[in-house]
């Protein structure tokens, strides 16, 4: 997982396929296809284009960009060239080289105090550049250690930088074909002078291990006319010229690198290089031509950088080894990523985002089971709500009959049982033969605070209506006999007399004995 985080490699690309060697020089460009074959560069085809009228390529100008990088979209398009991952050599006279002598630092270090150094020298001019450096190869005894430091104007790097984007190009490296081709012979030479030469221009560039100490630049010598004879005399002052400036080249190295006393093999390459190494050769100065045209090493030499060996730098000798360090691909020139961050720095920052991608991740992971539990817990406060409203109905509808079943439980409770006080109520009268009853009437049974009980009848004599009172006194907490009167019956009743009574129900009493009696009914 932690791959996914970690910064993208933006050399990979050129090892998967391939990929396209653009050689930016003053007449033109060379649009070379690389690819790469168990390690090694091959150039699949090549093509020179002049600049057009509209698009001067020597000036750079940022006016001409747009123009420029159409112009190499359609070169593009009608080659079927690829454009996904580009290296750019930018024109020779463009750069600035500079030889500094540092403290023999380790690599960490070294990035930081070569980017103090441009800084100071950006201030002191007052012209931004864009810079990439090449550190030698030292070992832990030595008190020095020498970078190479390549500077381009920032207004040139810009406006190639614009084309590029107007062209479609992507995963772009800005470099030197020129620096790097030292390279191609590191494993056979420690010392090297490489000649280019055509018929305008010798360059040359002294390197050591491979890698740029100086350089000098002159017009190639006039023959004058085209004759063999002219043409020889202009390679032999060539070679007169380079085997000056070689000695020159070798007294502005540090000290401590000419006690090595070493003379640097000639490498020669351009389409004036065969006739100078016959120059050279009667001179007895050994030579190597590399190849007729000096743009094929050029290419070569850039994807040679960008190769997987390129990416790990071996800049001190193994203790035990027999192998000098700065051997091929082991050194990069980049001028949009120079060595300016402390690899130390650049790790921890490595570590940081990575640590920072998983705390992102793990929040955001946290809020998303944080926003499903909200979202459960709202379908649950919702489904809560439904039930609440659903018994609510439920009381609602309950609240009616709760209602008439209190009003029920009033009234039976406010209401007196008719039939079971007047059954009650002749249990207290005499026997059949002593008495009898005429009316026995209940009033006000329901919503009295006292029922009456009326009763007239007929009597064997007043002592049994004095019993009967009598009984019904004995049951004073329930009734309040109140006696109407005695008095001697009408002519042909059956009994002599005749009775009037009225007893009325205690408020508390008569009713809680009603409810009592009811309740064992």
């Amino acid at each position: 997982m932690l791959n996914l985080f970690a910064e993208r490699d933006p050399y990979k690309r050129f090892q998967d396929r391939p990929f396209l060697v653009v050689d930016w020089i003053v007449t033109g460009v060379v649009l070379s296809e690389v690819s790469f074959v168990d390690g090694c560069p091959n150039i699949l085809r090549s093509h020179f284009e002049e600049w057009p009228a509209r698009g001067n390529g020597a000036s750079h100008g940022q006016s001409n960009a747009e123009a420029v990088g159409e112009w190499l979209k359609s070169l593009c398009i009608e080659r079927k060239l690829p454009t996904n991952a580009v290296a750019i050599s930018v024109p020779r006279r463009d750069l600035s080289l500079k030889l500094l002598e540092l403290p023999n630092i380790s690599d960490d270090e070294l990035g930081p105090l070569v980017a103090l150094q441009v800084e100071s020298r950006i201030q002191s001019t007052g012209l931004a550049v864009a810079w990439d450096c090449l550190p030698h190869p030292t070992s832990p005894d030595e008190k020095h250690r020498y970078v190479m430091l390549a500077t381009l104007p920032l207004a040139v790097s810009d406006a190639i930088r614009a084309s590029a984007a107007a062209a479609g190009w992507s995963d772009l490296v800005l470099t030197s074909g020129d620096l790097l081709v030292g390279t191609l012979q590191t494993t056979e030479f420690v010392w090297q002078l490489h000649v280019q030469a055509n018929r305008s221009k010798l360059e040359l560039l002294l390197c050591r291990h491979g890698l740029p100490v100086s350089s000098y630049a002159t017009a190639m010598p006039k023959d004058g006319c085209s004759s063999d004879s002219a043409m020889a005399d202009s390679a032999m002052a060539a070679a007169v010229i380079i085997q000056t400036m070689s000695s020159r080249l070798m007294e502005s190295c540090p000290s401590a690198w000419k006690a090595e006393s070493i003379s640097p093999t000639v490498c020669l390459t351009g389409s004036r290089a065969p006739s100078i190494a016959d120059a050279l050769s009667s001179m007895e100065i050994p030579s190597v031509v590399q190849h007729a045209d000096e743009r094929t090493p050029r290419a070569l030499a850039v994807a040679n950088s960008l190769s997987v060996a390129g990416s790990t730098t071996a800049s001190t000798k193994e203790p035990g080894s027999t192998k000098e360090p700065g051997s091929i691909q082991q050194y990069r020139l980049d001028l949009l990523r120079p060595r300016s961050t402390d690899g130390r720095i650049a790790t921890q920052r490595q570590r940081l985002l990575r640590i920072g991608s998983i705390c992102a991740a793990t929040a955001g992971a946290g809020l998303f089971g944080l926003w499903i539990w909200q979202g459960s817990l709202r379908n649950d406060l919702t489904e809560l709500h439904r039930e609440r409203e659903q018994l609510q109905q439920f009381v609602d509808r309950g609240a009616e009959v709760i209602d008439k079943w209190s009003y029920v439980s009033r009234w039976q409770k406010d209401t007196m049982n008719a039939a079971h006080e007047i059954r009650d109520f002749a249990a207290l009268l005499p026997a059949r033969d002593r008495m009898i009853v005429t009316r026995l009437q209940l009033e006000n049974v329901v919503d009295s605070k006292e029922g009456v009980l009326r009763i007239d009848g007929l009597a064997q004599s007043s002592e049994d209506v004095l019993q009967m009172n009598k009984s019904i006194l004995e049951n004073s907490a329930r009734y309040d006999l109140r006696p109407q009167g005695i008095e001697p019956s009408p002519a042909g009743s059956l009994f002599p007399s005749q009775f009037r009574i009225e007893a009325m129900f205690r408020e508390n009493g008569g009713r809680e004995n009603g409810a009592t009696e009811k309740d064992a009914q």
